[in-house]
């Protein structure tokens, strides 16, 4: 089960990212960075399998995310240049509405 779309140019900038910066793992594991005004923030860490996690393999890059974590948020996608212009974002299919902070009573 593929649960990360990718494209092929997105997947190519993504290596690139990751050869820049001298990293050899080919795991990625997907988190949940933090709530905010805008809602749920993801990044992306280098980890080892856990045996709550799912995983999926594109190319040669084996992409992690919690069960938990995907049964909230459902699949995800990482765009990348050719397609929003701005470089490498990670976002989940279903985002939920509203922002995720009570501090501002959703005036955000």
């Amino acid at each position: 089960m593929n649960f990360v779309t990718i494209s092929n140019e997105t997947l190519t900038e993504f290596k690139k990212l990751l050869s820049d910066n001298d990293i050899n793992s080919k795991i990625i594991r997907i988190n949940l960075a933090g709530m905010g005004c805008g809602g749920p923030t993801f990044n992306i860490v280098i980890d080892e399998q856990k045996e709550s996690d799912i995983s999926c393999t594109i190319d040669d890059i084996t992409f992690i995310v919690s069960d938990d974590l995907h049964e909230k948020f459902g699949d995800f996608i990482i765009e990348g240049t050719a397609e929003n212009n701005k470089g490498l974002i990670l976002r989940p299919v279903n985002k939920p509405s509203g922002g995720g902070c009570g501090s501002c009573g959703g005036g955000c």
